[in-house]
């Protein structure tokens, strides 16, 4: 499992690193409260691992993007 200091170093490895703008980093969090109000307990995360490879090879085609590097923790 990468933490996000790791994903960044391998990013920065990148052979076209120089023409980086921006690192864009997303680490979602489970609310206190669900939008109806009620205490949340827990969070149940399910990973489709073929959507998320057709959309990483999608967003990777796009132009300025050097990599696409996700973590995700189902359970």
């Amino acid at each position: 499992m990468l933490d996000m200091n790791r994903m960044i170093e391998i990013i920065k490895k990148n052979q076209d690193f120089k023409k980086v703008g921006m690192i864009l980093c997303h680490n979602g969090v489970i609310r206190g409260y669900s939008k109806d109000g009620k205490k949340v307990k827990g969070l149940k995360v399910k990973l489709d691992k073929v959507k998320l490879k057709d959309l990483i090879n999608r967003i990777k085609k796009k132009p300025g993007i050097i990599d696409v590097l996700v973590n995700i923790r189902e359970g």
